[in-house]
């Protein structure tokens, strides 16, 4: 019976990182968009970098710890960690594997907004 329940905590949190990676490309399509489309600022491709990446770890993580409802910190953590991995792959990738500042704010900003998610879904008051 143990091992049924862990496969089902792993399809979860597959589940949450799959709904991060979905908000994430679409989140990054909408602002290449707009960048593309409108005289954007070339300095602000960093800030729209992190809004790709802070919206899907928080919705992904709110996701999945509103519908466990225990361990909101932990799960949020866990998820965070998982998305924060994939998308310094992603940005390494296409970044020509170069280590700078930038991709080095990855990290944080996919996991304290994860964390928050899960606390924050945890303690919602359901009707």
């Amino acid at each position: 019976m143990p091992k049924n329940k862990n496969r089902n905590s792993v399809i979860k949190y597959l589940f949450a990182v799959l709904i991060g990676l979905f908000l994430f490309i679409l989140i990054t399509l909408i602002l290449s968009v707009i960048m593309i489309k409108t005289p954007y600022p070339n300095n602000n491709y960093l800030l729209s970098a992190l809004i790709s990446i802070i919206i899907p770890s928080f919705v992904s993580s709110f996701i999945y710890c509103f519908k466990e409802r225990k361990n909101g910190l932990i799960s949020g953590l866990i998820i965070g960690v998982i998305l924060s991995v994939v998308f310094f792959l992603i940005y390494t990738v296409f970044s020509s594997f170069n280590l700078d500042y930038n991709s080095l704010l990855i990290i944080p900003s996919s996991v304290v907004p994860a964390a928050i998610a899960g606390i924050a879904a945890v303690n919602i008051k359901r009707k």
